[in-house]
């Protein structure tokens, strides 16, 4: 699904990291696919930057078929290249038990990245640049089918977000083409250089492209459908009593579900209380107001 995304609360991302971004896409999205405080899968995809440099590391052939899509659509849509682990053992199975320089590299990687730091694609690739410049890669060459092998090649998984806005303003629509989310600029640190997350990056960059539209694969099922506002109660009876307990963008289906009550016209069938916590007083509240 093609689609922008906008940053409604513009800010450095330094001093605000948590914003609300709004997504307009190409198509409608009709009521029976999301409702308010629900949420959808979106499926983020490496940077051109990330995947030209995994490239031309491995020495692949980026217009090579394998299966109905290329070296390079596989690197872009479907392998994980920042954020989860490299299989070694898979990729390098007859020197991983072996005595010479193949296991010798394999244990300088584990060492290098043990811990809570991972072998990601990109890192695999930067550390066989670094034996190449040294004129020692040849013996770690990193066969081209393997972009195709999940149990070697990390594949990359949906993120799901719940959405904030009322997308059909109190029922007076039947169909949107906008969903707004709120958008967590999380960074992780990894060998001295600040890193965004997939998903993150993805959006990030969207964010900041220049080009009106950016190709964009969002799933809805009825399976997310995890929070319902529950029905208003019927002419002359008790208001409903809700209770929100939410802890940072966690709050984001609770803003939707009260954006539908007010634009339903129905404050006066709900008591709500919500209960927001935070880290401490220094985090970023959104919807402070």
């Amino acid at each position: 699904m093609n689609g922008g995304i906008e940053r409604k609360y513009p800010g450095d991302p330094t001093v605000k990291p948590v914003h609300l971004a709004v997504l307009e896409f190409s198509r409608f999205i009709d009521e029976d696919k999301i409702a308010c405080g629900q949420s959808f899968a979106l499926f983020p995809q490496n940077s051109t930057e990330d995947v030209q440099e995994c490239i031309k590391a491995f020495g692949w052939n980026e217009s090579e078929l394998i299966g109905n899509k290329t070296v390079k659509q596989m690197l872009c849509e479907d392998v994980d290249i920042r954020s989860q682990k490299v299989n070694l053992d898979k990729l390098w199975p007859q020197g991983s038990s072996e005595e010479g320089p193949l296991k010798e590299f394999i244990a300088l990687l584990r060492r290098t990245y043990a811990g809570a730091d991972i072998l990601c694609v990109l890192d695999l690739a930067r550390e066989l640049v670094k034996l190449g410049e040294a004129g020692k890669a040849e013996a770690f060459e990193v066969p081209q089918y393997m972009v195709e092998e999940t149990h070697v090649m990390p594949r990359i998984k949906p993120r799901f977000y719940s959405i904030v806005n009322d997308p059909f303003m109190g029922g007076s629509v039947k169909k949107t083409k906008t969903l707004e989310i709120v958008l967590s600029e999380t960074t992780f640190k990894k060998n001295d250089e600040v890193r965004l997350g997939l998903c993150t990056n993805f959006l990030t960059n969207a964010e900041n492209s220049t080009d009106s539209k950016v190709e964009m694969k969002c799933q809805f099922s009825s399976s997310y459908r995890v929070l319902r506002l529950p029905p208003a109660p019927a002419d002359g009876e008790q208001p409903r009593s809700l209770l929100f307990f939410a802890h940072g963008t966690g709050i984001a289906p609770f803003i939707s579900m009260l954006e539908t009550i007010r634009n339903s016209n129905l404050i006066e069938k709900y008591i709500v209380t919500l209960i927001f916590g935070v880290r401490d007083n220094q985090e970023d509240l959104l919807f402070a107001e």
